[in-house]
């Protein structure tokens, strides 16, 4: 498995800095690219709309390690998701 290069708690802090007002994390993939540097490939499953660019430039804040980060984000097919208040 490519993604065994992060440690788990880094992973872990990684997963639970995305998965906020309804954001699920379905897929997050961690990979060493250089001796400082990673690339994560990250599924999300939404409930609302999300800013991709946005949430990117989030993660590089947070974690400076991630310089290569790609985002494919679901919407949820259910129309009921759409009324959902997280706040």
């Amino acid at each position: 498995m490519l993604d065994n290069s992060i440690g788990l708690d880094k992973k872990s802090r990684i997963k639970h800095f995305l998965e906020h007002d309804g954001v699920i994390v379905t897929d997050l993939h961690i990979w060493k690219v250089s001796a400082e540097h990673y690339a994560a490939i990250v599924s999300l499953l939404v409930h609302s709309d999300i800013d991709a660019v946005q949430l990117k430039q989030q993660l590089e804040s947070k974690f400076s390690q991630l310089s290569h980060i790609t985002i494919e984000i679901n919407q949820c097919p259910l129309a009921s998701c759409k009324s959902i208040s997280y706040s």
